[in-house]
């Protein structure tokens, strides 16, 4: 009697459950469907900015941003629904022409000639995807395959890069100063005094007149018989157009391994293919032959 008791108990406990949980589904779905909830959105709205919602179309300047990159501002018109409806042609064509093929390009100049704006059904046939964020208030692009322009990217090149363009003339007259400084510390070491050795202090200064350069080195070692030490002193003129190098004074010739070259002074004329490093001066490989 006891478990048939207990049984039923729990059958009218889980019965119990049952019906809440109905009751609550149908609440949950009346609540959806009910449009006091809108009435009281609209009124919410209304309290707060003092005004209704908008809900008819307006025009309004957004960002573009086209896939992450932004591309300045363009004028669009939405809907209430924040759904964009047309799209400035000029100022899309202009920011994104260089992104497009020949002929997708072409399809929205012809666009533009018909009208200011245009609508973005025709984009999206294009292969140009279109997508408003209501909350940043930003114009995302996104551009197909089909419709992207083909764009080389070389890993190597010996051309100027682009930047070269943008940079500064030189100055007619400039210069610069070096300097190097080193000092030493020993401690317990066999045959060296204890302590702070004296210090070494390098300079490397050059002045620059027209096409003109003057370059000096000089040396201070400290508690040194003659602290102050002259190096090389030239004058150095480069024809950048033929690669030639004239240099007056003191010679620097370029050696390497165990080769030595005895210090002198005089003329200098030799090549120097580093004030053309965007030229190829090594054999490519490649020869032609004619013959009469």
């Amino acid at each position: 009697m006891a478990y048939a008791r207990k049984r039923i108990e729990n059958l009218l406990r889980w019965l119990w459950f049952l019906v809440c949980q109905i009751t609550c589904l149908i609440m949950l779905a009346n609540s959806f469907s009910n449009p006091v909830f809108a009435a009281n959105d609209a009124q919410l709205f209304e309290e707060v900015f003092g005004k209704q919602p908008i809900q008819k179309d307006q025009r309004i300047s957004v960002p573009l941003i086209v896939e992450s990159s932004r591309q300045g501002n363009i004028d669009i018109l939405i809907s209430g629904q924040y759904e964009v409806l047309k799209i400035d042609t000029l100022g899309f064509s202009s920011k994104i022409g260089h992104l497009l093929q020949e002929e997708a390009l072409q399809k929205i100049i012809d666009l533009s000639n018909q009208s200011d704006d245009i609508d973005t059904n025709p984009l999206q046939e294009m292969g140009v995807d279109l997508y408003f964020d209501n909350q940043e208030l930003e114009l995302h692009v996104t551009i197909a395959p089909k419709a992207r322009k083909t764009t080389t990217n070389a890993l190597y090149r010996r051309t100027p890069p682009y930047p070269i363009s943008q940079a500064l003339p030189v100055s007619p007259v400039s210069g610069y100063l070096n300097m190097r400084m080193g000092v030493d510390y020993y401690h317990k070491s066999d045959g060296v005094l204890d302590g702070r050795q004296p210090a070494i202090v390098s300079f490397e200064h050059a002045l620059r007149v027209e096409d003109w350069v003057l370059e000096a080195d000089t040396r201070y070692l400290e508690k040194n018989s003659t602290q102050w030490q002259r190096g090389n002193i030239r004058v150095v003129h480069d024809d950048t157009e033929r690669m030639w190098r004239y240099g007056f004074g003191d010679l620097s010739y370029p050696t390497s391994g165990i080769q030595q070259f005895q210090p002198m002074a005089g003329f200098t004329l030799a090549r120097n293919f580093s004030l053309q490093p965007y030229r190829v001066t090594t054999p490519t490989g490649n020869a032609d032959l004619s013959g009469k």
